[in-house]
Formats: structure tokens, sequence, C-alpha cells
């Protein structure tokens, strides 16, 4: 037996081919309608995936969760921080530094220590 195919079959004098439709196509010559995914084999490819690349699973965790967490609230402290300069009144110049702490919202340089009130 030899593996080669058998020569295409000719239709009248000139030697034309005939194309017969390939079994998976139907009468009309639309293809068929897909399968059903089998989530049996999504699961299972998955975990073939994911157990030999398990460091890039991990990188994916710690990368989710830094842009899920810690990028929104460092843009909300940088607002915040942005708010709070914005609001402040300008440093007077030439004043004391205890003017120009006051200025600033440094109430701890101007203010005096506590002292006790024991008698």
């Amino acid at each position: 037996m030899s593996d080669t195919p058998p020569p295409p079959s000719s239709n009248g004098a000139h030697g034309a081919t005939t194309n017969s439709p390939a079994p998976s196509e139907s009468a009309s010559g639309a293809p068929p309608p897909p399968r059903p995914l089998n989530m049996r084999v999504v699961f299972r490819m998955g975990r073939e995936y994911l157990g030999r690349h398990k460091a890039l699973v991990i990188a994916y965790i710690i990368l989710f969760l830094m842009v899920q967490t810690l990028i929104p609230l460092g843009i909300a402290q940088s607002a915040g921080r942005l708010t709070n300069d914005l609001g402040r009144p300008p440093a007077v110049e030439g004043a004391g530094a205890g003017a120009a702490a006051e200025a600033q919202g440094d109430t701890a340089a101007v203010l005096p220590p506590p002292t006790s009130s024991r008698a």
C-alpha cells in the first residue's frame, strides 16, 4: 500500500476536477454550527498552564493587588496633599521665624511648651 492520495476524478473531456464538499460542510455550503465549549477541557488546560507557570501567577496577583489598591490610594494621597498646599496662605517674607512658621501652618514652632500646674 502506498500513502499517496488517489488522483482527482476528471469530469468531461476538458479534464476539469470536481470539488466535492468536505465532510464537515452541509449541502448548502455553510459551515456546521460551532460545538459548545467543554468546560472540563478549559479547566484541565488552565490547571496545566498554571502549574507550569507559578511565578507568572504570583506576579499577576501581586501586580493586580497593586493596581487595585495601592495606586488609587497613592493618587488620593497626592490629591489631598495638593489641595492642602493650595489652601495654605503664602509665606510672609521679612517676618521672624515664628510668623513664617505660623503662616505655613506649623503651630508647634509658635506655641510655648506646656507647663505643669502643680503647686
